[in-house]
């Protein structure tokens, strides 16, 4: 009888072991699962800057492949022009063998300024950097490299046909809001070194 009255279970003290070792490994692994929207908004931003990035460097490609009229003076400079950039393709008044063609793929092309290229939104971003994630403003050489810019700006784009003294800048510069107070991925790196 005794042996048939015996039920096997847990005991209180296994039951509050068990509940503790789930709350360890509840605290330790919800910050990485909460961090996850976070992680894919800056890889979505790092994807679009290297679309642009990637797009400006087709751009310069074709207009110096086609070795008409190009450099500083020229028609057919070699570095896309902030409006082209706007407007997300080369001008219409190009030589043919580059005239509007794409600077990057964007889910609003459109000829409207400052509206036409990839979104950018990273964590933190406020409403008025949100709204502004598309515009590239006409920086100088020298607000480029000190990265001076606003708190509403998205991407910035420098040419790269400015004349320092008898020397030209032959890079175009292209920068992604740093601004925001999540500005740090994984690696420890600011947007702006993306």
């Amino acid at each position: 009888m005794n042996k048939q009255n015996l039920q096997a279970g847990f005991t209180m003290v296994e039951l509050v072991i068990v509940i503790v070792i789930l709350g360890i490994l509840a605290a330790v692994a919800a910050p990485k699962f909460m961090n996850i929207q976070g992680d894919a908004k800056i890889s979505a931003a790092k994807s679009n800057l290297g679309a642009v990035r990637t797009g400006v460097s087709l751009a310069h490609a074709k207009i110096l492949a086609s070795g008409q009229n190009t450099g500083r003076t020229g028609n057919n400079k070699d570095w896309p022009t902030l409006v082209e950039l706007r407007a997300n393709k080369l001008a219409a008044n190009r030589i043919s063998a580059t005239q509007n063609l794409q600077i990057a793929e964007s889910d609003a092309v459109s000829g409207v300024n400052n509206a036409s290229l990839p979104k950018m939104e990273l964590p933190n971003m406020t409403t008025a950097q949100v709204a502004a994630s598309r515009q590239v403003r006409d920086r100088s050489r020298a607000n480029s490299a000190t990265r001076n810019f606003n708190g509403n700006e998205g991407w910035s784009y420098y040419p790269g046909d400015e004349i320092v003294s008898v020397t030209r800048i032959a890079d175009a510069v292209l920068w992604i809001n740093d601004q925001t107070t999540t500005n740090q991925d994984g690696a420890g790196t600011k947007p702006n070194k993306w």
